[in-house]
């Protein structure tokens, strides 16, 4: 049997996997308040930045899969958070927020305020430059991704 047992604590994709999880694990239970999921709160920032856009633009922008968007979508118009004009043309379905999703979000903000500044507080002065760490690491990575395809 190979010794493995430094890897996860070194694996850059083990740690931030990891990391992403519980990071999201946190999220979803405290947005859960709302009947939102983190995910599902990400679509709906991007949507009132954009306030119309396709389901591909959202997914390029949000960098997630499209079938995984479409999965979150489902919830949200479920819910009557969104509403789309179910085209098939060539720019896709267009997505918007709907005034009672603009409601949710606006409570879901307060929630993502309070838990960033718990993490902000637990990490104290060294918050940014682990935002800034991240995204170098996320750089660093579509970097790779482009060099492997």
């Amino acid at each position: 049997m190979l010794d493995l047992a430094y890897i996860p604590e070194n694996c850059f994709g083990f740690r931030a996997r990891s990391t992403a999880r519980a990071i999201t694990r946190v999220l979803d239970a405290r947005m859960q308040k709302v009947g939102l999921r983190i995910s599902q709160f990400s679509v709906l920032v991007a949507l009132n930045q954009s306030k119309d856009a396709s389901v591909a633009t959202l997914s390029r922008s949000l960098d997630i899969e499209a079938s995984a968007l479409t999965r979150n979508l489902a919830v949200l118009k479920k819910n009557k958070w969104v509403e789309s004009d179910n085209a098939r043309g060539r720019g896709g379905q267009s997505v918007k927020l709907t005034p009672a999703g603009a409601a949710v979000l606006k409570r879901a903000v307060k929630i993502w305020h309070q838990t960033q500044a718990e993490f902000e507080a637990a990490l104290g002065a060294d918050a940014d430059r682990a935002r800034n760490i991240l995204r170098k690491i996320e750089r660093v990575a579509q970097s790779k991704l482009k060099e492997t395809l």
